[in-house]
């Protein structure tokens, strides 16, 4: 037997591009690799009603915009009290080696998300941090050797905690690192 309901939770593939997930209702700009639901995330409100959510996953979305607080408070629109929304995005140093990346993130200021939105009191919501660590994504394009600095990376990245990576020459030293945190609407 399954956990509470997993089965019955209603989850959210934000910008979900080739990863359409089975049973999660997948958004994209494009229909092109499958996704149920068009649309633009730059035309805010999504479609949805509030509190739509039990889980949304937003993987490799927040860098692709300026301005990222609007697009989280429509995540935490949606997403049900009591729910999880969860992000994933390249580490400051490795996310302006992306053309199209138009921000850059660390783990000291997505932890610490409430403090940066004064400007945001919209929705108010009530966030917590559940769980923050680095982790590696792109596993199967790079080599066994490249894998292995990756895993040392994001190992050293872990142990060290997040204040004294993002703070010290570190972050350049291990910089295959990626942001995986989730966060809990109260």
């Amino acid at each position: 037997m399954m956990g509470w309901g997993f089965v019955h939770m209603k989850k959210l593939n934000v910008g979900a591009g080739k990863d359409i997930r089975e049973g999660w209702v997948n958004l994209d700009k494009t229909s092109d690799f499958g996704s149920q639901i068009v649309w633009d995330l730059n035309d805010l409100p999504t479609p949805f009603k509030p509190e739509t959510f039990n889980y949304v996953l937003a993987s490799h979305v927040l860098e692709d915009f300026v301005d990222c607080l609007p697009l989280m408070d429509e995540l935490v629109r949606i997403t049900k009290k009591g729910g999880v929304i969860e992000v994933v995005v390249p580490n400051e140093t490795i996310s302006w080696g992306c053309l199209t990346h138009k921000r850059a993130f660390n783990m000291s200021g997505l932890t610490n998300f409430s403090a940066s939105r004064e400007k945001y009191s919209l929705h108010n919501p009530k966030l917590e941090v559940i769980t923050a660590k680095y982790v590696k994504t792109y596993e199967n394009k790079i080599s066994v050797l490249g894998r292995f600095y990756a895993d040392m990376c994001v190992w050293i990245a872990n142990k060290i905690g997040h204040k004294v990576f993002d703070n010290t020459f570190l972050k350049y030293a291990f910089p295959l690192v990626f942001i995986n945190i989730k966060y809990g609407k109260k």
